[in-house]
């Protein structure tokens, strides 16, 4: 009925298509008004915010395991007594570690090698380190770390490019390699 001018549709399914095509509700309800090329700003869509907050979620969880697990080797090594060098110097001056079982003390870097904990140690601290990147660092630059590209940003097809085998003359089509030879 809209298309013969009978009727104007509610507000709620003028606002859905002024969202659906980028337009005022103006523009919808108005003939005469020029429809402007740029845009209107819009929200997110709900299935970035939710994948955003995912991530957040994520990076949350992996930072949380990785500090809850190295407290956790903190605390018992402050607990469990561990062998630890004894250190003495000679009469010119070189250090000398002697090893005695009956010499024992707390220590985080001993008990991490007595009890072979070091690959725990540096996971649970490579599972803090990603979770500040997945939280911190922007998703197009995460993704270009594993994709292995260069950190540029996308490249906008009416701008010269950064690239010398991609720049190209636009009046003679030669590329900025045939020109310079």
């Amino acid at each position: 009925l809209r298309e013969t001018g009978s009727a104007l549709p509610d507000a709620a399914n003028i606002v859905q298509l002024s969202k659906l095509f980028g337009v005022s509700c103006d523009q919808l309800l108005i003939d005469d008004i020029p429809v402007d090329p740029t845009p209107l700003p819009s929200n997110p869509p709900h299935s970035q915010v939710k994948h955003k907050k995912y991530r957040q979620i994520a990076a949350l969880a992996l930072c949380t395991v990785g500090m809850l697990g190295n407290l956790i080797l903190y605390l018992l090594s402050r607990a469990i007594p561990v062998m630890v060098p004894v250190i003495r110097y000679d009469s010119s001056g070189n250090k000398w570690y002697t090893w005695n079982a009956e010499h024992t003390g707390y220590s985080f870097r001993y008990f991490i090698q007595q009890h072979r904990l070091e690959t725990l140690t540096a996971a649970l601290w490579l599972l803090i380190l990603v979770g500040l990147a997945i939280a911190f660092l922007n998703r197009n630059f995460i993704q270009a770390i594993l994709r292995k590209r260069p950190f540029l940003r996308k490249r906008n097809p009416a701008s010269p490019s950064l690239h010398p085998d991609d720049c190209t003359d636009t009046q003679s089509g030669n590329s900025y390699q045939e020109k310079n030879r």
